[in-house]
């Protein structure tokens, strides 16, 4: 494949220039998501350089094995699965982050090796607190979705610690409605977090 045509090469034609182990298809499929992958990484789940390189090293290494085995499916959009994978070496290396690996000089396995023994820690894991961060982007997106009154009306009573007696005489709103409301409200985040 010539330099002057790379460029133009659809995703179908560097699929298949990589499952052919063609370096010029391999660098124009790597120049194509280099940067994506930098920013969602750096947004998502880390700020330090290394581990980003890391991490999007491990990405392209995966996605290039995958596709050589003929594993890629063509139904999913390349950038969709290429980000999956990022997230999953991303969650791995939050894992690995998260475990402390002591040793005993004299305790060793049949084989010889060292035994591990991961130290419990109080804190939540970076898992965790990423976990939490998506399921808080989730629930914001579904409080979005409510109209700009009901959706007054929960962070109010919910976030502000409101009563529904207090917001109820504050905004002039009869409390059986501020109740029916909030009540309905409930219901659609419930309905969209569930499809979420």
């Amino acid at each position: 494949m010539k330099k002057e045509t790379a460029s133009r090469l659809s995703t179908q034609e560097i699929v298949t220039g990589i499952v052919n182990k063609d370096r010029i298809a391999e660098n124009v499929f790597y120049e194509m998501f280099y940067r994506r992958l930098y920013a969602y990484i750096n947004r998502r789940f880390s700020k330090s350089q290394e581990e980003i390189e890391d991490i999007i090293q491990e990405t392209f290494l995966r996605a290039f094995t995958a596709i050589q085995k003929g594993t890629y499916r063509h139904q999913n959009m390349l950038s969709t699965w290429l980000h999956t994978i990022a997230r999953n070496c991303a969650l791995d290396l939050l894992r690995k982050k998260n475990s402390i690996t002591f040793v005993e000089i004299d305790r060793r396995t049949e084989d010889g090796d060292f035994l591990e023994f991961p130290l419990p820690s109080s804190l939540p894991s970076p898992l965790d607190v990423l976990l939490a961060k998506e399921r808080s982007a989730v629930v914001l997106q579904a409080v979005n979705e409510l109209t700009p009154t009901n959706r007054e009306m929960l962070i109010a009573i919910f976030l502000n610690g409101e009563l529904y007696v207090e917001y109820s005489t504050r905004t002039g709103i009869p409390l059986g409605t501020v109740k029916g409301t909030i009540f309905r409200s409930k219901q659609k985040l419930k309905k969209y977090l569930r499809a979420a």
